[in-house]
């Protein structure tokens, strides 16, 4: 389940804004975190309709732009759709007593990870577009992602 919004401003075909948020739940995880949320924000700058750029032949477009914003991903790691819950797996039988009787056996699975949480990541951007003699487009952006909280299962078995 999720809830988005958004908000956007502009003035004066100059000056733009944006704020969003995603609320999203997901039943993979305990409660008191189910709910993830994710909000954004993102600027810019029409610089050519300033009046020292208004009239200019050569750079008839120039925007400038910056966002930053968290993203959540609930992906199920390992084969533990409910990380949050112990579970128990039957082992191999093993034999007993001088008759051969068999005898099934159990194990704890993965270990329950009650605090597990949405994996998130911060997008930033920095961004030009340009429009150049009315005919060539010139876009150049630089981003930079980082991850937390990420969701791993672990290698091995710890005794």
């Amino acid at each position: 389940m999720g809830f988005r919004g958004r908000l956007s401003y502009g003035y004066d075909k100059k000056y733009v804004a944006e704020l969003t948020f995603n609320e999203m739940g997901s039943d993979l995880y305990a409660k008191g975190h189910k709910w993830g949320f994710f909000p954004a924000a993102a600027i810019g700058w029409v610089a050519s309709n300033e009046d020292f750029l208004k009239d200019n032949e050569t750079v008839t477009f120039l925007k400038l732009r910056a966002s930053a914003g968290y993203t959540g991903n609930a992906t199920v790691v390992g084969s533990q759709r409910y990380a949050y819950t112990q579970n128990y797996k039957y082992t191999e039988s093993y034999y007993k007593g001088t008759n051969n009787a068999q005898a099934a056996s159990m194990m704890e699975d993965s270990v329950a990870d009650p605090d597990r949480t949405w994996e998130k990541e911060l997008k930033t951007n920095i961004g030009v577009e340009a429009t150049l003699w009315n005919k060539l487009g010139v876009s150049l952006d630089a981003f930079l992602n980082k991850r937390s909280q990420i969701l791993v299962s672990p290698a091995g078995e710890v005794p």
